[in-house]
Formats: C-alpha cells, sequence, structure tokens
C-alpha cells in the first residue's frame, strides 16, 4: 500500500441537500417563530457564522464524502465516528474471490452533518494522537473542500481544526507541543503545514 501525504485527487465531496441554504435558514428561522422566505439571503460570511456558532440547523445540512483507495486500517479510524454513516467496500474473500489483506485499498463513502464533521475533524486534524495516513486523508480533505471553488464549501473547510485549537489547548492525556508552538493566529493560518 503507498501512503501520502496529499490525497486531494482521491476525494470526492459533495452537500446532499439540494437546497442545503434554505434547509439551512428554515431551520433557524423556525427556531425563532420567523419565516424563511424573507430576510437575508445566506451569502458565504453568514454561512460561517451559522458554522463556527454550531447552532443546531448545520445539522441540517449532510455532506457525502469519499475516499478512493483508502488503506482499510485507515478507513477503520474514520468509521469509528458515529457522527456519519459509512459505506465501505467490503475484503470478503466470497464477494471478492481472493484472500483478505489489509493492504487491499477500500472506498469509503460516508454521509456526515456539517457538526458531525466538525467534531470528527477535530480529533482527525490532530497531529499527536492521529496516525500519519489519517491526518494526511483528515488534511486532505480540508485541503479539498478549501480548494474546491465552491464558495460554500470553502467555507466548510476553513472551519475544520484540530482539538488545540478548538479548545484553545491540548485535552489529550499526552500532548504532542503543537499548540505551544506558535501564536493563536499563526497556528491557526498554518497548522495543516505540521507534521510530526
Amino acid at each position: 500500500m503507498e501512503f501520502k501525504d496529499n490525497y486531494e485527487k482521491q476525494i470526492e465531496v459533495r452537500i446532499l441537500n439540494q437546497n442545503f441554504l434554505f434547509d439551512l435558514k428554515e431551520a433557524a428561522m423556525n427556531t425563532i417563530r420567523k419565516d424563511a422566505s424573507g430576510g437575508i439571503p445566506i451569502n458565504p460570511e453568514i454561512f460561517k457564522k451559522y458554522l463556527i456558532s454550531e447552532h443546531s440547523p448545520i445539522r441540517s445540512i449532510v455532506l457525502r464524502i469519499k475516499f478512493i483507495n483508502m488503506y482499510y486500517p485507515t478507513s477503520v479510524h474514520f468509521a469509528r465516528h458515529v457522527h456519519s454513516i459509512p459505506y465501505v467496500t467490503t475484503s470478503r474473500p466470497d464477494r471478492i474471490k481472493k484472500d483478505r489483506n489489509l493492504d487491499n485499498p477500500v472506498t469509503h463513502i460516508f454521509d456526515i452533518n456539517i457538526q458531525g464533521l466538525i467534531d470528527m475533524m477535530r480529533k482527525r486534524l490532530c497531529v499527536g494522537c492521529c496516525s500519519k495516513d489519517t491526518y494526511n486523508w483528515a488534511k486532505s480533505l480540508k485541503l479539498k473542500l478549501i480548494n474546491s471553488g465552491d464558495e460554500y464549501l470553502k467555507v466548510i473547510g476553513e472551519i475544520l481544526v484540530p482539538n488545540c485549537i478548538y479548545r484553545s489547548g491540548c485535552p489529550e492525556f499526552k500532548s504532542c507541543g503543537f499548540y505551544k508552538e506558535d501564536s493563536i493566529e499563526k497556528r491557526y493560518a498554518n497548522f495543516i503545514l505540521y507534521e510530526k
């Protein structure tokens, strides 16, 4: 199995909601007894405020993420998150007509709402407690979103950060030291470049 630092070309992402901005607005407006048909449209700046605030309406937006040719043990790391619904290609010998081998790559597809993705990525972007391959897939997903050309997917990518940045300090039993190295502004902007 070949391991890479960047898997962007092996990742596909799309929002499953056909009208996700209306779904978000309708859920948000309902919580304050307002009609979603009027008011200000949700632009990327307002969308980012919704995501950073993490109010419940962001759970209405569901993404489908596809990791192609992923190492099976890495797939297991992503499948462990109860926030997602994984669909992983089988390795059963009776289906693939060869012996089971961890080095046989799988395609890992999962559906996840934005709140779940924020929570998942807090763990999977942790350079200290995450396996290197899992971290590289998470980092590549963040980059895929940021580089997608879609302004709303870009916003989603921008707000995904490791737990130490999210919590303003490392909550793990043993810190990797990443959080202490730079100013918070520099860490937030450049954390993706950090390697073990």
